[in-house]
């Protein structure tokens, strides 16, 4: 948990200098995710999207943020959204294979 928080911390720092560090965005974004901030972690998420709406990466991000809050819907939506771009992409592969579990 320490880590996490630490990795938090070290990237607002950054985004404090810089606010569209694509890479310390994601970071937070993770950290986020990994402390159970998962509303926190979408809107980081949806942020790299915008300037970046072929990172299938962030959008899984995405997609597991609305999983976690119980937004299934809009979970499944996302993870089809990233498999257009990237149909092997194993994290939203893996999000919808646990959406589909679920039901």
């Amino acid at each position: 948990m320490r880590k996490w928080l630490d990795a938090e911390k070290t990237a607002s720092r950054i985004l404090q200098r810089d606010p569209h560090h694509p890479i310390a965005r994601a970071r937070r974004a993770l950290a986020l995710y990994n402390l159970g901030r998962f509303a926190d972690a979408q809107k980081v998420y949806n942020s790299v999207v915008v300037d970046y709406p072929s990172d299938v990466e962030m959008m899984s991000g995405i997609g597991w943020c609305q999983l976690k809050q119980g937004k299934a819907q809009e979970a499944i939506q996302t993870f089809e959204k990233a498999l257009l771009i990237s149909p092997e992409h194993s994290s939203a592969l893996q999000g919808l294979a646990t959406l589909n579990a679920t039901q």
